[in-house]
C-alpha cells in the first residue's frame, strides 16, 4: 500500500495528523507513551549495559577520548562536526573541523 492509500483509511489508534506526520518525516513522538516508573527502569538498564560494555576491549571510554590529540587526526570529507573513533587507534572527523 502507498502512504496515500493508508492514509485515506479512517485512524483507529493514532490521529490522522499523527500518522501524516509519521510518513512525512519518518518517525512520531508518542509522549507519555510508557509510565515514568517503565521509563525510569529502562534508563536503568541501559546505563548498566553501557557500563558493562566499557570493559570489553576496544571500546573508548570518556577518560581515553580527552587523550586523543585532535591534531592527529585524519579529516575525511563528510559531515561537519562529527569525529569517528575507530579500533580506539585511529580517529576520524570533517574537513569542516579543521576551519
Amino acid at each position: 500500500m502507498t502512504p496515500e492509500q493508508i492514509l485515506a483509511i479512517r485512524p483507529k489508534v493514532l490521529t490522522q495528523q499523527q500518522r501524516e506526520f509519521h510518513f512525512e518525516n519518518g518517525y512520531i513522538l508518542l509522549e507519555k507513551l510508557l509510565p515514568d516508573d517503565w521509563v525510569a527502569r529502562l534508563r536503568k538498564a541501559t546505563d548498566e549495559m553501557v557500563d558493562k560494555s566499557r570493559s570489553i576491549i576496544g571500546c573508548l571510554k570518556p577518560e581515553d577520548a580527552t587523550a586523543i590529540d585532535m591534531r592527529n587526526v585524519d579529516y575525511l570529507e563528510g559531515p561537519a562536526g562529527s569525529v569517528t573513533i575507530h579500533n580506539c587507534r585511529m580517529g576520524q572527523g570533517s574537513v569542516e573541523d579543521r576551519r
